[in-house]
């Protein structure tokens, strides 16, 4: 899992070289992507960024949590 500074998150259950190549402190340049629909009122899981790593030019997209909303 990602966090960054201003609370977005960015999760995989897969090693991600681009993010670790990157260190705390990094300026990332983080884009929304992709919102979910028809999900159940209240549940915001889904959103897909797509990241970059200003300091070593690696991109990454991951969604905000492991499960897409209405799931588990």
């Amino acid at each position: 899992m990602v966090v960054f500074e201003n609370g977005i998150r960015q999760v995989s259950y897969d090693i991600i070289e681009a993010i670790e190549q990157s260190a705390v402190g990094d300026p990332v340049k983080l884009c929304l992507i992709s919102l979910p629909t028809d999900c159940p009122m209240g549940d915001e899981r889904g959103k897909i960024y797509s990241a970059t790593n200003i300091r070593t030019g690696s991109k990454w997209i991951l969604p905000d949590n492991q499960h897409m909303c209405g799931g588990a």
